[in-house]
C-alpha cells in the first residue's frame, strides 16, 4: 500500500534525498511526481513548495524535515514536546543535511 505522494523536481532533488532515503529504511512505499507546481500538487501546497506530501490519510505537509520525521516516526506515539529518545538525533541529522545541500538558504 502506498504511504502517500511526494511531490518533488526530477532526479534527486537535495530536499527529496532524505525523504526517500527515510521511507525506504521504514518500508514504505511512495508514489513520486516529478513535475511540480501540477493542479495536484499545488493542491497540497499553494505556493507549489518542492517538495511537497500527501498522505494516504489526507495529511498535506511541505517541508522535507516535516516530511520526513513524518516518515521516520509512528505518528500514533508521537510526543510532540518531549520526543522520544533518539528522535533529537534524526532531527539534528535531517537539519544539518538540509544545511549542507542548500547553503543559501541559511545565510
Amino acid at each position: 500500500m502506498v504511504f502517500g505522494t511526494l511531490y518533488t523536481f526530477p532526479s534527486d532533488h537535495p530536499r527529496s534525498i532524505g525523504i526517500k532515503a527515510v521511507a525506504k529504511a521504514n518500508n514504505l512505499e511512495l508514489r513520486i511526481v516529478q513535475e511540480p507546481r501540477i493542479a495536484e500538487h499545488l493542491e497540497v501546497s499553494e505556493l507549489g513548495k518542492v517538495p511537497a506530501f500527501r498522505g494516504e490519510d489526507g495529511l498535506k505537509l511541505f517541508e522535507c524535515v516535516a516530511i520526513a520525521i513524518y516518515a521516520a516516526v509512528d505518528v500514533t506515539s508521537h510526543h510532540l514536546l518531549h520526543p522520544p529518545v533518539g528522535e533529537q538525533d534524526i532531527e539534528t541529522k535531517l537539519h544539518f543535511d538540509s544545511a549542507l545541500a542548500n547553503p543559501g538558504d541559511h545565510e
